[in-house]
């Protein structure tokens, strides 16, 4: 490869990987490097590959690191900040540069997830949720939970914040329960925009509307792909008309979208719902055409398990690892809001 020789001092040693910078030479393309990509993880003995990426002046590799650091969630909650009105901050990752992202779902404004088992993807799906709850009590942020695994977030069914007050399992029921709320919600808080003069909920927020009366509403839909393949074909159809709504309606009246999915098939990630959820995190997944499939390239299918990641929004990307959520974290996160 047509590259100058790697430069030690520049490297970066992140939680998980070490990050090498190159200048090309001559005709070398990204391209050209990143189709070597297998060859380059032989060589150096690293069975998850190494990751081709690019940033002003250098083509970057990724290298994975023999022993990875656990960075916790409690150690880095308070780069939050203190809460913002209509603010929905949370912790996505850290850099191999050692710099932490902090992400604002509401000006995201929705989050499309993928990542095969072992990925870490219910464990970034608890970061997300901590970090709500981090800032905002159930008079000021309503969940709607929709766990159709039954069990990866049954620590979090005591939380005030849900609504209907209870995490919702059946398939069939969350989808009508879905129809519901965005009817409602969009026919109670149309008229409380229109009053205040403003064309959206942060504009509401900034006129000094406040957050009790017109309160944000985050969606959570686990396991997405699988849910959409257990509905009838009428009932599927109907979820999916649903999830576009959502997408496209909802962030001006303050209710956001969290879908995550094992298995990011071209059937249920169809191009309408990719469209409206443009920021996207991949975690691990089995093949090139599953990160083809969230992203738009390939790229996922060489990242570690147990939270190395891609965050895509804005026309950016970074990579990132996850942060760990202890069963304690969860607890405290729950307990903080609990009626004693």
């Amino acid at each position: 490869l047509e590259l100058e020789p790697f430069q030690p001092a520049m490297a970066q040693v992140g939680p998980s990987v070490i990050r090498f910078r190159a200048r090309p030479l001559g005709n070398q393309s990204l391209e050209g490097v990143a189709r070597r990509a297998a060859d380059l993880g032989r060589e150096i003995g690293a069975a998850e590959g190494v990751l081709v990426a690019q940033e002003p002046y250098y083509i970057t590799i990724d290298v994975p690191r023999r022993e990875r650091e656990v960075i916790r969630f409690r150690d880095y909650a308070h780069l939050l900040g203190e809460p913002e009105p209509g603010a929905l901050k949370f912790l996505v990752g850290m850099a191999a540069s050692g710099e932490v992202t902090v992400a604002d779902l509401a000006r995201l404004p929705h989050l499309l997830i993928a990542g095969a088992t072992g990925s870490g993807k219910s464990v970034f799906l608890r970061a997300l949720l901590c970090s709500l709850l981090e800032q905002h009590g159930a008079m000021e942020l309503s969940i709607l939970l929709v766990d159709p695994k039954q069990i990866d977030f049954l620590p979090f069914e005591d939380l005030p914040h849900l609504a209907d007050g209870r995490i919702v399992f059946d398939p069939a029921e969350a989808v009508a329960l879905l129809g519901e709320t965005i009817d409602r919600e969009i026919e109670r808080r149309r008229p409380m925009l229109k009053r205040a003069g403003v064309t959206n909920v942060l504009e509401y927020y900034e006129a000094g509307g406040s957050p009790v009366e017109l309160p944000q509403m985050v969606i959570v839909v686990d396991e997405f792909a699988d849910l959409a393949s257990t509905l009838g074909r009428g009932e599927r159809a109907e979820f999916m008309s649903l999830i576009q709504r959502y997408g496209q309606l909802t962030r001006a009246f303050g209710i956001y979208l969290v879908l995550a999915t094992q298995r990011p098939s071209v059937q249920v990630i169809t191009g309408d719902i990719k469209a409206n959820l443009t920021a996207r995190v991949a975690l691990k997944v089995q093949a090139p055409q599953d990160s083809v499939t969230i992203l738009g390239h390939g790229g996922a299918e060489s990242l570690r398990d147990k939270g190395d990641l891609l965050f895509e929004h804005g026309g950016r990307s970074e990579r990132l690892q996850g942060f760990m959520v202890t069963p304690q974290d969860v607890a405290a996160a729950v307990s903080r809001w609990s009626r004693p």
